[in-house]
């Protein structure tokens, strides 16, 4: 039994944060970096962990207001501690997780002032759509033009099309 008790404490011990985080839904870590508008890169105990934040789709970096996304997420978050709702991960092997900042939801904060949207195709809480209804009629952020904001997916989209038809055009 003793050796049972000490095998399993080695493993528990032993075991990188990393892994960790699959099993205990929660982070604390330091913002370190922020990609755009909807990736930050975090650091908790020398270990780096890039981080989609959950249900928004912000603008692309060279889609309009993209930067301002990205600088308005930086401004609020950088080099600051934050509690991070760890949900999974996706294709891109990226940490999918609800960031918090003393108990505001950062995610909610962007598609409140405009920055991201509702990303309607994983979706789960009515919160977000109610947020960037609420930005749309408030005209905040890239909702300042009205509906002439491309949603993400769609610009993404229209990008490799237009790489694809590039990459087939011939020179002459």
């Amino acid at each position: 039994m003793l050796r049972f008790i000490f095998i399993t404490l080695f493993i528990l011990f032993s075991t990188p944060s990393e892994l960790l985080a699959k099993t205990y839904p929660w982070l604390l870590c330091r913002v370190v970096n922020v990609a755009d508008g909807d990736t930050i890169t975090c650091l908790e105990n020398r270990t780096t962990y890039k981080i989609r934040l959950n249900e928004i789709d912000a603008p692309e970096k060279g889609q309009a207001f993209g930067q301002k996304s990205r600088q308005t997420l930086r401004d609020k978050i950088i080099q600051q501690t934050v509690n991070i709702e760890i949900i999974g991960k996706d294709r891109y092997h990226r940490y999918i997780g609800n960031i918090y900042l003393n108990n505001e939801n950062i995610n909610l904060f962007m598609v409140r002032e405009g920055y991201a949207w509702a990303y309607r195709k994983y979706l789960k809480h009515h919160y977000y759509l109610e947020a960037e209804a609420l930005a749309k009629a408030e005209k905040k952020g890239l909702w300042l033009d009205g509906d002439l904001a491309i949603y993400p997916e769609t610009f993404r989209k229209n990008q490799r099309e237009k790489n694809r038809k590039s990459w087939f055009t011939l020179p002459w």
